[in-house]
């Protein structure tokens, strides 16, 4: 199960939703959009849109096999980190 601590539990809730189907869709988006306060700037909103968006690639990458090991995670960043 895909886990993301660092958002809050009505974003968890709707992170459940949005792992069952791998497509941005306006349903998705409103629900979303409902965990939101009242009181929102436009930056929340394309923010939102674009966690959205990037939660939809990650799934996808997944599905679709292009991710790392822990491995070769851990060999990438020593590389980087010289």
């Amino acid at each position: 199960m895909l886990q993301i601590l660092f958002f809050e539990s009505a974003d968890q809730k709707f992170l459940k939703f949005v792992k069952k189907s791998i497509m941005l869709t306006k349903e998705k988006i409103i629900k979303s959009f409902d965990t939101l306060p009242d009181n929102l700037t436009i930056d929340q909103v394309i923010d939102r849109v674009i966690m959205l968006d990037k939660i939809e690639q990650g799934l996808k990458d997944v599905e679709n096999g292009n991710v790392f090991t822990t491995e070769e995670v851990k060999v990438k960043l020593n590389k980087w980190l010289k």
